[in-house]
């Protein structure tokens, strides 16, 4: 009975964390990473400033997910949180939502419209580049591709 009444209890306080975590505002994880590689990496204001223009010109995932279909958005987010390895790729994931050809084409444009990668990369210094390359290779797998 002590077991029953120890997993019912962390069952509602690990529910309770989940739902706090999925009711966060858009924008607030991303405000996170950023305050987290301005830790990890040693990123001046100046550099965090350029990076919050260069994420807020476009391409967001709140971009994306308009695009989508109630189902599609639940389908991605399951997909993003349970797809790892060779398989944890952008495309493959878009490949698994079966996007109609207008939604595929205003993806694209949405991904093209500011916001990449490499345009993060060009603010950051050649060390802080390694740093956070290293970084996502570690997250991602030895296998996986450096994809954000």
């Amino acid at each position: 009975m002590k077991a029953f009444i120890l997993v019912l209890s962390l069952t509602l306080v690990a529910s309770t964390v989940l739902a706090q975590s999925e009711a966060e505002p858009p924008g607030a994880s991303r405000f996170a990473r950023l305050q987290q590689m301005k830790k990890s990496l040693g990123l001046t204001d100046q550099q965090v400033s350029e990076i919050r223009e260069i994420r807020q010109a476009g391409g967001s995932r709140e971009d994306v997910r308009a695009v989508l279909s109630p189902e599609q958005q639940a389908k991605a987010v399951e997909l993003r949180r349970n797809i790892k390895g060779k398989d944890a790729s952008r495309k493959h994931r878009l490949q698994q939502l079966n996007l109609s050809d207008e939604q595929m084409t205003q993806i694209q444009s949405i991904r093209q419209g500011g916001g990449s990668r490499d345009e993060v990369l060009a603010v950051l210094t050649p060390e802080q580049q390694a740093k956070l390359v290293a970084s996502h290779a570690g997250h991602k797998g030895a296998d996986a591709p450096a994809e954000e």
